[in-house]
C-alpha cells in the first residue's frame, strides 16, 4: 500500500512493534493530513531504538508528516521491552556519545521541525509504562505555528509538561491547552507574551490538585489575555486568594464568553468556605481566615 494516498489513518484497537531494523519507503505518510491511534499498545525494544537514534544522530530530520492537519493518540500505552539503564549506558558509552550529547541532539533535531499545518495535538490517557519513556509529552518539541488545540488531559500529570511552559513560543496560535483531569498542584508557565497570538488564551485545568495561584502568575494572565479554568480544584480561599479573586472577575467582565469558567470557581478550603463561590466573597472575608 502506498500510504501517500492515504489522507485519513483511523487506527484502534491495535498491536504496533516498533522495527527499526526494517524501512520501507513506500509507505511514505507525506500526504496523510489526520491520524488517530486509539486504544492501541506500542511496543519498543529499548536498544534497538537507541542503537537507530545513535546511528541517525547527524541525519536526523523532521518526520515525513509534515501535511499533518490532526494527530491524536488517545489511550495508547507504550512499552519498552529490554530496558536497563546500565545497558543502555553501554550502548552510548559504545559508540562515543554521552547520555546528555544524546539527548541534547534529539531535542535540537525535534526543534527545528515545523508542522505548519497542524491545528489540533491530542496525547489523552497516555500510558508509558516505562522508566525510559516516563513523561511523554515533554518528547514532543516541534513548532506548530498555526495548531489551535493542545489536549493532554487525562494523564496522571503531576506538572505542568515542559513543553506548554514555553507555549507561545512553539505555538503562537494555540486557542485551547486542554490539561485537565490530571493531578497538577502548581501551576508554571513562560513566555505567555500575548504579542506572539492574536486571540486570547484559554488553559482547561480542571479536576486537578490545585489550592493556589500566585498574585505575578495571575498577573501574568491579567497582562496577557489567558483565561484560566479551575474549577474543581481544591482551592484555599484566604487574603492570598484575593488576586485569583479579583482574576476571576476580570474574566467574567472581560470575556463573557468564559463567565460560568469564573463564577463556577468555589472554595475547598477552610471548612468555613467550603462550596463557596470564590468571585462573591469580600476582600474582608477572606483576610479574615486564619491560616
Amino acid at each position: 500500500m502506498a500510504g501517500s494516498y492515504v489522507a485519513k489513518f483511523n487506527i484502534r484497537g491495535c498491536l504496533l512493534v516498533e522495527d527499526y531494523k526494517f524501512h520501507d519507503s513506500g509507505l511514505s505518510v507525506e500526504l496523510t493530513t489526520d491520524v488517530t491511534l486509539e486504544d492501541c499498545v506500542i511496543k519498543i525494544n529499548s536498544y534497538e531504538y537507541v542503537k537507530n537514534q545513535i546511528e541517525n544522530l547527524s541525519a536526523r530530520n523532521c518526520d515525513e508528516q509534515l501535511s499533518l492537519k490532526s494527530e491524536i493518540m488517545r489511550n495508547v500505552s507504550f512499552v519498552f521491552s529490554e530496558y536497563n539503564k546500565t545497558l543502555l549506558s553501554e550502548v552510548l558509552q559504545d559508540a562515543g556519545v554521552s547520555g546528555e550529547t544524546f539527548a541534547q541532539s534529539l531535542l535540537k533535531a525535534e526543534e527545528n521541525c515545523i508542522y505548519e499545518n497542524m491545528t489540533y495535538y491530542e496525547r489523552s490517557f497516555i500510558n508509558p509504562n516505562s522508566g525510559m519513556h516516563n513523561d511523554p509529552h515533554s518528547q514532543t518539541l516541534y513548532k506548530m505555528p498555526n495548531l489551535r488545540v493542545y489536549n493532554f488531559s487525562s494523564n496522571s500529570l503531576l506538572e505542568v509538561p515542559s513543553t506548554s511552559k514555553t507555549i507561545r513560543y512553539y505555538y503562537p496560535s494555540l486557542e485551547i491547552l486542554d490539561l485537565s483531569n490530571n493531578n497538577v498542584e502548581e501551576i508554571s508557565f513562560s513566555a505567555l507574551n500575548s504579542s506572539l497570538s492574536t486571540t486570547p488564551l484559554y488553559i482547561d485545568l480542571r479536576n486537578n490538585n490545585i489550592s493556589s495561584v500566585s498574585e505575578n502568575l495571575v498577573q501574568e494572565f491579567l497582562e496577557n489575555d489567558v483565561i484560566v479554568d479551575l474549577r474543581n480544584n481544591p482551592i484555599m480561599c484566604d487574603c492570598s486568594s484575593v488576586s485569583l479573586k479579583k482574576y476571576l472577575v476580570w474574566i467574567s467582565t472581560t470575556w463573557p464568553k468564559w463567565t460560568k469558567t469564573a463564577k463556577d470557581v468555589t472554595c475547598s478550603q477552610p471548612s468555613e468556605l467550603a462550596d463557596k463561590l470564590l468571585s462573591g466573597l469580600d476582600d474582608q472575608i477572606l483576610c479574615s481566615i486564619q491560616t
